[in-house]
């Protein structure tokens, strides 16, 4: 169930005053001390239930020992945004909001609710710029965070890519700086195909590893990208981009700039040694999870497999699987397959899986094992 926050008469950064509504939900219960709780946020364009599928089940956050907070970001379509905003805020005059300006209303709202202490903030590519934000701004209460694809400050790499996506979709004259009758067809369509030729890598393209998605070709990636973005209003998702395009956890009173002391206080979290071996276990399992999520069953790979040794793909992605059902070992094996077949299938694919589980391990005696063997590949 989506629940709402308001925060009145917040100031943002940029000086503008207005009520920020938060959409947020909760899974398990928090303890008597208000110490056990987990914060998810959102990435581009996502809202709550697909957050939350970082938790929950064998591979993620344990509910029954964890309070999880999934919180909306400003401008996803649930908390304040340009599209359920009332005049003078309604669509292209909703006010720029930054990273900061999310956390600090989040903040509230997990104070609201008893909390005491974050054991963990969690967040993929733009929750991870929240997670990241978190970490620098609420040391008092936060033992760790989990970025996942997020950084602490956008890179001018990433600043580009993203306004390329944005001066492609303003350029549809429908989009009428704004105003626009009906969403501006042609822009969106131009803007997903921009994302599309971004947001995945030249091994995703050069080994058809669209196929893993369900898609059959370069203009079905196009296609999926559309679909996702075409959910969500223009105007919301222009203001999603704007606060990417502004992430920098030093740019705050706190900081006034200086990215290196906001980076010292990321180093200095309170998670001891073990916590810190929990998310680093917990990273590899969310990792694992979202590389099975859309491919066939294990048992259709090992058809595959069985009818065809040399089709990587489903060496791979049976590998995953058997990481998921913590089948460990053969999974590594699987990997150490194919690194001896095919190091260039998806970038050495195998050999990056492999590193995977070893991070998810620890100090399992398998992991020396097969650290040695794959190095006798390597050298």
């Amino acid at each position: 169930m989506t629940h709402r926050f308001s925060v009145d008469g917040f100031r943002t950064q940029n000086g503008d005053s207005l009520d920020v509504r938060l959409a947020y939900s909760t899974l398990g219960t928090l303890n008597a001390r208000g110490d056990n709780a987990v914060v998810v946020t959102t990435s581009y364009a996502a809202q709550d239930d697909e957050a939350e599928l970082l938790v929950g089940g064998e591979n993620g956050i344990d509910l029954d020992s964890h309070f999880v907070v999934l919180i909306n970001m400003v401008s996803n379509g649930l908390s304040s945004s340009p599209s359920n905003t009332e005049p003078p805020f309604d669509g292209p005059r909703f006010p720029p909001f930054t990273v900061h300006d999310n956390v600090a209303c989040q903040r509230k709202l997990v104070d609201t609710l008893g909390v005491n202490r974050v054991r963990l903030v969690a967040g993929f590519s733009m929750g991870g710029l929240q997670a990241f934000e978190w970490g620098s701004q609420h040391s008092d209460i936060v033992d760790a965070i989990l970025p996942i694809c997020g950084a602490a400050r956008v890179s001018p790499h990433n600043w580009l890519f993203l306004d390329g996506a944005r001066a492609a979709l303003q350029l549809d004259p429908s989009f009428a700086d704004g105003d626009y009758q009906e969403p501006p067809e042609a822009g969106l369509r131009a803007f997903a195909r921009v994302y599309a030729g971004w947001v995945f890598s030249q091994a995703f393209f050069r080994d058809a590893l669209y196929r893993t998605l369900g898609l059959d070709s370069v203009e079905g990636v196009v296609g999926f990208m559309y679909d996702y973005y075409a959910r969500r209003d223009v105007n919301d998702l222009l203001g999603m981009l704007w606060t990417w395009q502004h992430a920098d956890i030093s740019e705050n009173a706190r900081f006034g700039g200086d990215f290196a002391a906001a980076e010292a206080t990321l180093d200095s979290l309170p998670a001891g040694e073990q916590e810190n071996q929990e998310v680093a276990a917990l990273r590899s399992h969310l990792f694992f999870a979202g590389q099975v999520a859309g491919t066939p069953d294990a048992g259709e790979l090992e058809a595959r497999l069985a009818d065809d040794p040399d089709d990587h793909e489903a060496r791979l992605q049976l590998a995953m699987h058997k990481v998921v059902d913590r089948d460990y070992e053969s999974s590594m094996q699987l990997l150490l397959e194919l690194m001896r077949k095919n190091r260039s299938y998806g970038d050495d694919a195998g050999r990056s899986g492999l590193l995977k589980v070893f991070e998810l391990l620890g100090d399992d005696p398998l992991v020396g094992q097969y650290r040695r063997r794959m190095a006798s590949l390597m050298y």
